[in-house]
């Protein structure tokens, strides 16, 4: 499976609202899976869960991380080729970015790589809030420029968001395609004739 192919199957429950309340339901979900993935490395670590328990859990929240991501970039207008390339990746393949993940993976531990999710997640949050709220402003040419660099500081925050969810996912001994698989397929079953909006 693909970027490409995971999207399509994003999009097919994604809610048709309009595009700035799409922007900000990805980033809260982004904002809002990352916590709940943190919370499993917590549980793991400081609450004496087991490891098993944990891994059905991380399975799911980072699964759900997956969606939000793709389709973040989506309504950003951003490729899902170029976040496989951000990463490392040979082409938009989930296992080619599970590859590149862990080739370039380092001995960080789970404390490390949640926080790691956390920053990422963050940096994004406050570039979506800066995004959003730039609308107003007189100055257009310092609103683009800033824009601009914020983007790419975004997309970067995005892929990092991404690869330290892999790192995690490889902790638990879990896999990112089949983790994409298991979701794309909760994502069909949950809402076979796509998502009505509220």
């Amino acid at each position: 499976m693909t970027l490409s192919e995971y999207l399509e199957t994003c999009l097919g429950t994604w809610a048709k609202r309009d595009a700035p309340d799409r922007l900000r339901n990805a980033a809260l979900g982004i904002a809002g899976e990352a916590g709940e993935i943190i919370e499993v490395v917590k549980k793991l670590l400081y609450h004496g869960k087991l490891s098993d328990e944990c891994r059905v859990l991380a399975q799911g929240e980072i699964g759900d991380l997956f969606y939000y991501i793709i389709v973040y970039s989506h309504e950003r207008g951003w490729l899902p080729a170029d976040l496989a390339k951000i990463i490392g990746a040979e082409n938009e393949g989930w296992s080619s970015i599970q590859s590149a993940v862990k080739r370039q993976a380092g001995n960080e531990d789970i404390f490390t790589l949640a926080m790691q999710l956390s920053a990422a997640s963050g940096k994004l949050s406050s570039f979506t809030l800066n995004h959003i709220n730039s609308g107003g402003n007189d100055d257009k040419t310092s609103v683009e420029s800033m824009l601009r660099l914020e983007e790419v500081s975004a997309r970067l925050s995005l892929a990092g968001a991404l690869y330290a969810a892999i790192e995690i996912a490889n902790r638990f001994g879990l896999n990112a395609e089949e983790i994409a698989a298991f979701n794309a397929s909760k994502l069909k079953a949950r809402h076979p004739n796509g998502w009505q909006v509220l």
